[in-house]
């Protein structure tokens, strides 16, 4: 597929160590029905197949860029992509995760039509190899995630995701919502939330407690 010219939305997705996963995430955003997205994947130091299968894929969609960063980190590759993102929308995936083919349509429409500056939907959180349960959200009624939001890319200016820490998501996303004057809500599930052993979010440590003690400190002083 040809390079878009004008994309509407970039898809940024963060590569590190997903080989395995990395094609049904890839080829659920290539599927898009909106076609005018480009997709940038950030690799970032992945000591498996994931530099080789990333550098792949631009020749069977020219839609796809590849970076490659000397450090590694969640954070990071998202702000590489934010970097050199060319649409007026971004979204994000993670690389071990896969979407459903109107996310990003749904969404988009949804943020043109009401004028909002972030458009969400629902994720499912998906164990590998059993049937997809629907779980309640403890104790937050809409997920602090990056990747079930399609973001106007003008609320990064000054504000991205903070470097070297865990649950990135949960120290920022509440600072882009307050400088919303409007935002969207689409009612359907866009985006499947792959539980797996040795993810960032099923490795826990006392460093990674620590920084979800800071996160919601952060989140407390914010509403102070």
């Amino acid at each position: 597929m040809s390079a878009t010219a004008s994309p509407k939305v970039s898809v940024i997705v963060p590569v590190h160590n997903t080989a395995p996963w990395l094609d049904r995430c890839v080829e659920s955003v290539r599927a898009q029905t909106l076609r005018d997205i480009e997709i940038i994947l950030v690799e970032n130091r992945s000591t498996d197949a994931s530099p080789e299968l990333c550098d792949a894929y631009p020749a069977a969609d020219a839609r796809i860029r590849v970076l490659h960063l000397a450090e590694a980190g969640l954070s990071r590759a998202r702000n590489a992509g934010l970097a050199v993102a060319t649409a007026p929308y971004v979204g994000f995936v993670d690389s071990d995760d896969y979407i459903e083919p109107d996310m990003f349509r749904r969404l988009y429409d949804a943020a043109v039509e009401s004028g909002a500056q972030i458009a969400y939907g629902d994720l499912i959180y998906e164990e590998e190899g059993t049937p997809q349960v629907l779980c309640d959200l403890l104790l937050e009624r809409i997920s602090a995630s990056a990747c079930t939001k399609l973001f106007d890319r003008t609320l990064f200016e000054g504000l991205q995701f903070p470097l070297d820490v865990w649950f990135e998501d949960h120290r920022v996303v509440h600072e882009w919502v307050a400088r919303c004057r409007r935002i969207a809500y689409v009612e359907k599930v866009c985006y499947h939330y792959v539980q797996r052993d040795g993810s960032i979010c099923h490795s826990f440590s006392a460093p990674k407690h620590y920084h979800f003690f800071l996160a919601n400190f952060e989140r407390f002083e914010f509403v102070r």
